[in-house]
């Protein structure tokens, strides 16, 4: 009974730990791009966002930019702010 009752707890334990790595890939043009999240260091660079800001926009990429301290969204199509 004790090797029942112990079995079925270790496997309660090895099922319910959490995944703590997920690795998620969204098509990019002919092949995968791994999706990235989490800190990045060069999110410590105030320039950082421009740079990122003007490659999509020169990319002429759909995107929405949030300015959280505006509380504003700006919808941009083909790099172009829509109205």
């Amino acid at each position: 009974m004790l090797v029942v009752i112990g079995g079925g707890a270790l496997w309660l334990i090895w099922n319910l730990n959490p995944v703590l790595e997920y690795q998620l890939y969204l098509p990019a043009g002919g092949g995968t791009a791994k999706l990235e999240f989490g800190s990045w260091p060069a999110l410590q660079s105030p320039e950082f966002f421009d740079q990122v800001k003007k490659k999509l926009v020169d990319e002429e990429s759909d995107f929405v930019e949030a300015n959280l301290a505006e509380m504003k969204l700006t919808i941009y199509e083909k790099g172009s702010a829509v109205n």
